[in-house]
């Protein structure tokens, strides 16, 4: 029999899946930090989602929201993969931990606690008062990573900081140029921008 209060092998499966979600939110979800979020009844994903962008439903919401009508009976069956603590708190939305206390989801697995103060364990204590089973730490240290910046801000007080930088492979930083057009052309992509600006 399985020790359900404790992280099960398949747990790392559909919390890896809410990582890659959450990852879809890069450059749109600030100051929110990026989550995602999967609904799993007997080994099937009934729902997911990731929040989109600032003031705008959360990753839970979404998933339970993306669930078909035919599914919509397993949602109090279900578990619920977050990569962030589920909110307790009226902000630009409503609090995500009485949404799934609503929807009955029996079991919640949770990558990181949320550092955020107004949140900060409160969501996940508010689940299992309500008899909400809460595992914690699945793939914790690639959550944290997912938003070092909002980690950063929350946990030390202070903003992060990324520095980068780019040179020629005999230590130059580029060349002399005739044409200023030509610097222009490096970082003209959509792609390179994104990654150069990229934290």
């Amino acid at each position: 029999m399985k020790n359900i209060d404790k992280l099960q092998p398949e747990d790392e499966l559909y919390m890896r899946r809410a990582l890659d979600l959450a990852l879809l939110g890069h450059g749109y979800t600030l100051s929110n930090p990026m989550v995602g979020a999967v609904l799993v009844y007997e080994g099937r994903v009934i729902g997911e989602g990731y929040h989109h962008r600032w003031g705008m439903p959360h990753a839970e919401v979404m998933a339970i929201n993306s669930v078909k009508e035919e599914d919509k009976a397993y949602i109090n069956k279900s578990t619920l993969y977050v990569t962030l603590e589920p909110c307790s708190h009226y902000g630009k939305t409503p609090p995500c931990s009485e949404l799934i206390i609503r929807k009955q989801i029996p079991k919640v697995v949770v990558a990181q606690r949320d550092p955020f103060p107004e949140v900060s364990g409160r969501g996940i204590e508010l689940l299992k008062k309500s008899g909400v089973l809460v595992v914690e730490s699945c793939l914790e240290e690639e959550a944290k990573k997912l938003n070092q910046a909002f980690n950063v801000r929350y946990t030390k007080g202070r903003p992060f900081v990324a520095l980068k930088w780019a040179e020629s492979v005999d230590g130059f930083i580029d060349r002399k140029r005739d044409n200023v057009s030509e610097l222009a052309y490096v970082f003209s992509s959509e792609y390179r921008k994104r990654l150069v600006h990229r934290s």
